[in-house]
């Protein structure tokens, strides 16, 4: 599985159950990622889920508003670590 595939799954697994009414199933992966920053325990989540799958760690100021702007850029940062 590619780097932007398990990251859309591991956000997909995270906005899941209680939060489908926030994030429902037809909404973009993208816009999931964006409306993610409205849920900061979430997104600490995403990017804890991130790091375990890929056995990385980010920098703290990679994680920042600009993280969350698109899949591709997710994948991009995880990349660099791989």
């Amino acid at each position: 599985m590619e780097v932007k595939e398990k990251v859309i799954q591991i956000l997909t697994d995270v906005t899941a159950n209680e939060y489908k009414k926030i994030f429902h199933d037809g909404m973009p992966a993208n816009a999931k990622l964006q409306l993610l920053t409205s849920e900061s325990m979430l997104a600490l989540i995403f990017i804890a889920s991130i790091e375990d799958e890929f056995g990385i760690e980010f920098e703290d100021d990679e994680v920042d508003m600009t993280f969350f702007n698109s899949i591709d850029g997710v994948a991009e940062k995880i990349q660099k670590y791989l």
